[in-house]
């Protein structure tokens, strides 16, 4: 199951749900980042210890 292709409800409920945590969604989707942004060049700054905490504080 790749978490990045669900919709946020379904994110939300599988979180709510504890089926996957808030830190495999921030991996999941910090991930794909590290895939795709060096070809889009999309993102200009990442923080990802940032990003990490606030996974943390989500659950």
């Amino acid at each position: 199951m790749n978490l990045t292709f669900l919709p946020a409800h379904i994110l939300a409920k599988r979180i709510r749900e504890r089926h996957v945590s808030c830190q495999e969604v921030v991996t999941a989707y910090l991930e794909r980042i590290s895939q795709y942004n060096p070809r889009l060049n999309a993102i200009v700054t990442l923080d990802t210890e940032q990003v990490y905490q606030q996974g943390k504080k989500g659950g």
